[in-house]
């Protein structure tokens, strides 16, 4: 999981890169698909991370911090 959001991470510093070089549509490129892998791990970090709360909220349990 780490080594995927290193991976999101480098496409960030790709894009900052390409707006310095004036490269604005390579840039939002890159960002886009950026934003759609990081929206993937969101999904499959919450569950991977914290089980106790998906399966509480499958339960329809509430649960507390």
């Amino acid at each position: 999981m780490d080594k995927e959001m290193h991976k999101v991470t480098e496409k960030i510093k790709t894009a900052e890169k390409d707006l310095r070089k004036n490269k604005k549509s390579q840039a939002e490129a890159v960002l886009k698909a950026a934003a759609k892998k990081n929206e993937k791990l969101v999904r499959i970090d919450k569950t991977q991370r914290d089980p106790y709360i998906e399966k509480c909220e499958k339960m329809g349990v509430k649960h507390g911090k």
